[in-house]
């Protein structure tokens, strides 16, 4: 159970609204930077996004992937949704 890269496109926007400093940072990487590691910017500033986001759930004390639903889902129905369907998943993974 996954996200679709267009969820979490939608997800990383709506993040980086919410937080006008990690869009600031991730806005002031250029191409220069991303050149000189091998990159696309676009590539570098989703990776960047990403790595924000993840240290922003985590200083909130959730997991990335609930605090990456809260932007990239609509509604707390179609999260708890998909967290069923994950939690399911993850139950046929393991036998039970």
């Amino acid at each position: 159970m996954a996200l679709t890269g267009q969820q979490v496109e939608l997800g990383i926007a709506r993040f980086l609204e919410a937080y006008p400093a990690a869009r600031r940072e991730v806005d002031d990487l250029d191409e220069a930077l991303a050149t000189s590691i091998g990159m696309e910017l676009t590539d570098l500033r989703q990776q960047h996004a990403l790595e924000l986001m993840d240290k922003t759930a985590k200083g909130r004390g959730v997991s990335t992937m609930v605090f990456m639903l809260e932007f990239a889902l609509d509604t707390q129905e179609e999260r708890s949704r998909f967290l069923e369907k994950l939690e399911e998943a993850h139950r046929r993974a393991v036998g039970l």
